[in-house]
Formats: structure tokens, sequence, C-alpha cells
């Protein structure tokens, strides 16, 4: 008997590979072949940021928004082939199970956009065959051995199917990054104390002011609309405060063209309440003690972030 890592690509060969060469060749109305290369390189299970700018750098800006707009049918047309054997290893789980020809929900929705697209009826063949034999607990046979048609074999494959779809999702998302996935107030504690400079310090933290400044901005301007309580001189100088380290913060980041590890950062505290208190000590101990600090070691970039600040406080006016 094969393996489990075995049988899913043995599953490949049955299914897309006999209509991958077909799929490859329609996409290629849409990808270019470096593209197509690494769409496949991601099915396969490679996926990081890298691979995805080297993915997206070859798309135009107007290329890119359009995808924004269309990411939904992307993923569908390249992710056809997967779709289609998600419900083909769901019917032979559900055949092996019931011990008769059992096909999922969606089966003959997928077969008739795979028989449509003209991506392989050999696919849809070995996929008939499957099913019958899983209902009769019969395995397949094949050159490279034996692929055993149980409900087991299924979920695997299942799982593995899963993994390359959310793959290809997270690949025709424009602005999908690998630290969003990861998010969390240790891992932005972990970026932020890794830094072996001040400057890449400050840089890890803009998203702590960014976001403070954000949300006690509109809290201001809510209040100078006549939404609550007046705003006190005392809430006005907190704004300011936190306005003046994130404009020095900023004047670092384009000083020391650190705009990338801004971004990495900020996207590692994607979602994250970074004013928690149950979060990592060292997040404050950097974000604010380092930052006061930081401001006072260099006056004249403090100066300027100070008197950018006060225009910004001009700014707010009752609407």
């Amino acid at each position: 008997m094969l393996s489990r890592l075995s049988e899913f690509f043995v599953l490949f060969a049955l299914l897309f590979i006999a209509i991958g060469s077909n799929a490859a060749a329609a996409s290629d109305n849409i990808l270019t072949p470096k593209q197509n290369a690494i769409f496949h390189r991601v099915l396969a299970g490679e996926l990081n940021n890298s691979i995805h700018k080297e993915f997206w750098s070859l798309f135009t800006n107007e290329q890119i928004d359009d995808a924004r707009q269309m990411q939904d049918q992307l993923v569908e047309f390249h992710g056809l082939a997967i779709l289609w054997q998600k419900e083909v290893w769901k019917s032979v789980r559900d055949s092996y199970r019931s011990q008769t020809i059992s096909k999922s929900v969606g089966y003959e929705t997928f077969k008739k956009k795979i028989s449509a697209s003209g991506l392989g009826d050999i696919g849809i063949k070995n996929a008939e065959k499957m099913i019958a034999l899983a209902s009769l607990h019969e395995n397949m046979q094949q050159p490279q051995g034996i692929l055993a048609l149980t409900d087991e074999t299924a979920e695997t494959v299942l799982i593995n199917l899963e993994s390359g779809f959310s793959r290809i999702k997270k690949l025709f998302n424009p602005d999908w990054r690998f630290e969003v996935d990861n998010a969390s107030a240790n891992a932005y504690a972990a970026i932020v104390s890794k830094q072996p400079t001040w400057q890449k310090k400050s840089t890890a933290c803009f998203r702590f002011w960014d976001i403070l400044d954000a949300s006690m901005s509109l809290g201001l301007q809510a209040k100078l609309d006549g939404k609550g309580a007046k705003p006190t001189k005392k809430q006005a100088n907190s704004v300011f405060n936190v306005k003046w380290r994130r404009n020095f913060i900023d004047l670092v980041i384009k000083k020391n063209n650190l705009q990338q590890l801004r971004d990495e950062a900020y996207a590692y505290g994607a979602g994250v309440d970074l004013m928690d208190k149950k979060n990592p000590q060292i997040i404050k101990d950097i974000c604010v003690k380092g930052i006061n600090s930081y401001l006072k070691q260099n006056k004249d970039m403090s100066q300027q972030a100070m008197q950018l600040a006060n225009e910004q406080m001009n700014e707010f006016k009752p609407n």
C-alpha cells in the first residue's frame, strides 16, 4: 500500500495532472508563464511574502486594481481543479461509507464546469471510476502502486486540498501578507524587541502610535461635533502628544528608508489591541518608554515632529 503522502500525489496524477495541462493553457490567457509557474508552486505547498510579492510584481497597477474587484472569480477560475477534486473526494468518502454510489451536493455542478471549460474528460472518467470502486470497497490499481479508496484516504486528501485552496485564495489577494495570518500581541512584541537599533525599534512601533492617533483623533472630533461632553484641554493635549510621537516615528522611517520594516511590523499587529494591559510588557517598554527617550535624544527631529503636530491640531474644528 502507498503512504498517505504518496496517495496524495497519485490523486494529483489521476485528477489534477489529467486536466492540469489544459487548465494551464487556459490560465495562460490571464497569467504569464512565470506567474503560472508560481501558481503551481503555491498549489504544491509553497507560499511566503517573497513568492507573493514576485507574483504580483508581474501585474501592472491597473491589473492589480482590477484583481481586487474580482478576487472571487480569479480564485474560482484558477482553483477550479481543486474545487472539483474536493467534490470527487467527498463522493469517494461518502460512497465508501454507504457502500453505494453517493455523490456530493456539489459534484454534478463542478462536473459540468469542468466539462464545459474543456479542462479534461480524463479527469471526469477517473473520478467516476474512483467513486464506483469506493462504493464496492475496492482499491484502484496504478503503475505506482495501489490507491486505497477509503474514507480515511479521502479525509487525508480533503485536508490537503483545503490547504491548497486556502493558499490559492491568499495568492490571488494582492493585499495578503504572511504576518497578517500570524498576527498577535506576542508576534508584535517579538518583532519590536528584536530590532537592533533605536531607529528600527521606533519603526516597529509605528502601528502602536498610528492606531492610537486614529482612535484618539476620532474621539476628539466627535466631542467637537457635539457628541458627548465638550473636549477638555487635557484631552487635546493627549491627542497632541500622540501625534507628536507618531510624526517623530514617521520622520525616522522616511529618513532611514525603513518603510518595509514598518509594513512588516504593522501587519504583525493587525487586529491586535496593542493597548491591552495583558500584552507583553516589552511593547510598552519600547513603544512608550523607548520612544519618549528617543524624542529627548534627537532634538531636531523631535522639534520637526512637534511643529507638525501643532499644525495637525489646528485642523480640528467642529463640522
